[in-house]
């Protein structure tokens, strides 16, 4: 019989996983079902998975979230397949509601990545946030040379329905050349 672990806390997300030993048979299932038409490495995949899967039923036990646990979400981000840095972002997004040391990783990916991680990783930015820490993300995101990147933080911005932004999000609108940003951050104010 299969045990489950959960972290609740009043006004936050609960933190769930199943026990280890289903953790993995899904992981297997789920990498492996694809070994014939995938040309990715499905032992690394599968690795980080179950890393994610081990760290996390941790994280819930002990609550507590380590550097080396924030290491191993990074490298998932970085370095995992579709599927794989997916989860990552999604743990990582949960952690903020619980712990500093997530939101505080969260904003240095998005400062100190590439557009392609920077992109992934806006799709933390929650109500863990403060108002305050949410415009700070925000201005780094529609700072960036991307265009993706931009786009990506107004539609976090609108998916917030934060109507404290607004006064933000107007002068960042005023700051934008492109018509398609825009468009989007006008979007995102008429919430």
């Amino acid at each position: 019989m299969s045990t489950a672990h959960s972290l609740k806390v009043e006004n936050k997300p609960m933190l769930f996983s199943y026990d280890i030993e289903t953790e993995q048979k899904i992981i297997e299932k789920w990498v492996f079902d694809n070994q014939r038409y995938s040309r990715r490495d499905l032992n690394m995949e599968a690795k980080l998975l179950l890393t994610l899967a081990s760290d996390f039923i941790d994280i819930i036990n002990s609550k507590n979230l380590n550097q080396t646990q924030i290491d191993n979400l990074e490298v998932a981000i970085k370095d995992g397949a579709s599927g794989v840095w997916e989860k990552a972002i999604n743990r990582l997004g949960l952690l903020a509601y619980h712990f500093q040391n997530a939101k505080d990783k969260i904003v240095s990916l998005i400062e100190n990545s590439d557009a392609k991680i920077t992109a992934k990783v806006l799709d933390c930015l929650s109500s863990a946030f403060t108002t305050e820490e949410q415009i700070m993300i925000l201005k780094t995101a529609f700072g960036s040379k991307s265009k993706k990147v931009k786009m990506f933080a107004a539609d976090k911005a609108l998916y917030l329905q934060n109507v404290e932004l607004n006064t933000f999000l107007k002068s960042e609108y005023l700051n934008q050349s492109d018509l398609n940003v825009k468009e989007s951050i006008k979007s995102a104010m008429k919430i």
